[in-house]
């Protein structure tokens, strides 16, 4: 499926500690990884154990359990029929520019 939407994976490529991330903006434009390899894309997922791009790009962002409150506000608006089926356990949320993308 990768292969066909011509996506390609790169494993073992740790991105560097200091400096691996380059931004245009609001936007990753290129990263850097520990060998000095810089990719250049339009996305990049961070499959990271700590988050190690969204951290270095400056992404704000919190983790963990939802509150019981969060968890009725998900349930209240998923009883929307319009709405998305709620997810419960962990959550992770990214704000780039104010906007948030869960």
């Amino acid at each position: 499926m990768l292969q066909q939407a011509g996506v390609r994976v790169l494993y073992r490529h740790r991105l560097r500690e200091k400096g691996g991330v380059r931004k245009q903006g609001l936007r990753v434009a290129a990263i850097t990884t520990e060998d000095g390899t810089e990719f250049q894309g339009q996305i990049f997922a961070d499959c990271s154990y700590e988050g190690d791009l969204m951290a270095q790009a400056g992404v704000s962002y919190t983790w963990g359990r939802e509150s019981t409150a969060e968890l009725r506000r998900i349930a209240r608006r998923s009883a929307r029929p319009d709405a998305e089926a709620p997810v419960a356990g962990r959550r992770l949320t990214l704000r780039l520019g104010g906007k948030a993308a869960a």
